[in-house]
């Protein structure tokens, strides 16, 4: 993928300037076909959709659908899910994604998608953006109830452990979002 190239030319580049500072003059590269540059083991790529929950149509859903199954990202968080686009995702993706996430008052869902061929849920909760975060709740400052959605998720094929959360904050409140 792009990521990935980006890492190998960039490690490329620095063999050459390396060489050339070591031996002070001009290096000529003869690439070998066979070498492969090693981008780590670190890498994890992730998206982020806010679907605008009152403006769901069948293309705009076709389009998110498709831009997820064309990059594959190993994790997903979406904003202003409503349970009509949580159905359509999962059934679109679920055979790729597991998710987390509970919807707020209003019913909307802030998940966190995962691919399940990479990670292993160990933990997951929703919380709610206040003093109270185990019960609904809002800052005083806020204009809606917020919350987030956590995953905590462990690599299988280095049992490594990562931590998504996905939020959305308040639109209008700058203490709030603070």
């Amino acid at each position: 993928d792009s990521v990935a190239t980006l890492a190998a030319v960039e490690q490329l580049v620095a063999e050459l300037r390396s060489a050339m500072t070591r031996d002070g003059r001009n290096v000529t590269l003869t690439p070998d076909a066979e070498k492969k540059y090693d981008v780590g083991d670190n890498m994890l790529t992730a998206m982020s959709f806010n679907h605008l929950v009152s403006s769901k149509t069948a293309e705009r859903t076709q389009r998110v659908i498709d831009m997820v199954l064309k990059y594959l990202p190993d994790t997903i968080g979406f904003q202003e899910t409503s349970p009509d686009w949580m159905t359509s995702l999962t059934s679109a993706l679920g055979s790729i994604y597991g998710y987390v996430g509970e919807g707020r008052n209003s019913g909307e869902y802030n998940p966190v998608f995962y691919n399940k061929s990479k990670f292993t849920l160990k933990e997951s909760g929703t919380r709610w953006m206040s003093d109270t975060p185990e019960t609904v709740s809002k800052f005083e400052e806020s204009t809606y109830n917020r919350i987030y959605t956590y995953a905590l998720l462990e690599r299988k094929s280095d049992g490594k452990l990562i931590m998504i959360v996905n939020t959305h904050l308040d639109h209008k409140s700058e203490p709030a979002r603070v």
